[in-house]
């Protein structure tokens, strides 16, 4: 909170807003790669569900949606931050690259702590595989 004072943000209209803008762009892109996910899950088990609709349309049209709206959020991402240029213009500036950025560099820091977990103590990451699907 005093580095917020300190700064001179509020901590309810700025950084709320900004891991708010933060948070909806990622479900919107978690809920993309689950739908591929879907896509991809059945092309490997094709005699779980032979349902065309079920297991190739329908989480494909989704995934493009989602994808879509995904490009909104970020094509209006600027205005969602207030990260405007000295002309009161929405601008993809640094505020706004910095938090786009969170969303794609965290996951690929968690993917590197699982590698290195995988590959210096194999029966943990297994021990924390199973848990984790079922």
């Amino acid at each position: 909170m005093l580095v917020f004072l300190a700064l001179g943000w509020d901590p309810v209209l700025q950084v709320f807003t900004w891991i708010s803008g933060v948070g909806t762009i990622s479900i919107a892109v978690l809920m993309a790669l689950t739908r591929f996910a879907v896509i991809a899950w059945f092309a490997r088990r094709p005699d779980d569900d032979r349902r065309v609709w079920h297991t190739r349309v329908a989480p494909a049209l989704g995934c493009l949606g989602l994808l879509g709206i995904a490009a909104a959020i970020v094509l209006n991402f600027p205005v969602l931050v207030d990260d405007v240029d000295a002309a009161g213009n929405p601008t993809f500036g640094l505020l706004s690259l910095l938090l786009l950025g969170m969303v794609v560099l965290l996951p690929v820091i968690g993917w590197a702590q699982g590698a290195v977990v995988r590959r210096r103590s194999p029966a943990s990451y297994e021990r924390l595989t199973e848990a984790l699907s079922g």
